[in-house]
Order: C-alpha cells, then structure tokens, then sequence
C-alpha cells in the first residue's frame, strides 16, 4: 500500500463516520451495516473491539496508533505490519476560554490527570480501546501543532481542496 492509497483510505474512514453522524448513526451501527453489507464504503473507525469480534465479519489487522493499545496489545502497529509511518488517532481535549486564569487551568488540568489515572475510568475506556492520555496543556498544544502540521503537509500534498 503506497502513502497516497493509505491517505485515501484514511479520507474513505472520515466519510463513514461523517456519514454516521450525519444519520444519528453510531460507528459500530456504521460498522453492522458495512458488514451485513448495506452500506457500501470500505473503511470505518474502529469501535469497540468486542462488537466487532462478536460481529464474525470483520477481522482486526492492526491498530493505527504509535503504539500497541492496553485492550488489545496483541494487535500490531500498522507500522509494525508494514505500513511506515501510518498513525492516525482521535483525541479529544478539555479546553477552557482564553483567559482562564493559569491557576484554574493548572487545577482543571491536575484533576483531570487524577481522573483519568484512576483504575475505574482506565477500565472503562480500555472496554472502548482507548488508552487515555492525560498530557499537560504545553503537551497538549505541541501536540495539536504537530497535528495539523502533518494533516495539512498530507492534504497538499494529495492536492485536497475545499469546495
């Protein structure tokens, strides 16, 4: 698979779930109608591992995180299985209005970290298999600098526009 089918893979992935959301759909409705063969798209986001398991029709080849997730750590990396530099993940962030002050945002912050340590909330996401991050909000804007500096090399580079 070269990097520009993988992109378009990836764009293929974003549609079934603008798709699902456009319908009040949920992924793992997207993914029963993609294997009962209802819809016809080839790519959706991964839900929770044990509904696709249970589905029958659908076999897991790899995770597109940096690394191995907690709830499935005998999946492989797509990079691990031979795709280079395939990561592709969602975050999702708590953010306050500019001008918070830092001592509330550094509170915001801490208890967030605390929450997401704790084993009940770990347990809960790994059933989703996410592992939650947690990062500081410096870690958090590298991060989404990082972010849309890539998406926006790979949109160029495979000549995206917006109608």
């Amino acid at each position: 698979m070269t990097r520009s089918s993988a992109f378009r893979d990836l764009m293929r992935a974003a549609r079934i779930a603008s798709y699902c959301e456009d319908r009040g759909l949920t992924t793992e409705q997207g993914i029963a109608r993609l294997a009962e063969g209802v819809e016809r798209q080839r790519a959706a986001r991964t839900p929770r591992r044990e509904f696709l398991a249970g589905l029958g029709k659908v076999t897991a080849l790899g995770v597109a995180s940096a690394k191995r997730i907690a709830s499935a750590p005998e999946l492989p990396t797509m990079t691990e299985a031979g795709l280079p530099d395939f990561e592709v993940t969602s975050w999702y962030a708590l953010v306050a209005p500019a001008g918070t002050p830092a001592a509330i945002v550094e509170r915001l912050n801490a208890e967030t970290v605390k929450a997401l340590a704790s084993p009940d909330v770990r347990d809960r996401y790994a059933t989703l298999g996410v592992d939650p991050v947690g990062n500081s909000p410096s870690e958090f804007a590298a991060m989404q600098k990082a972010e849309t500096s890539r998406w926006a090399k790979l949109a160029k580079e495979a000549n995206l526009r917006l109608d």
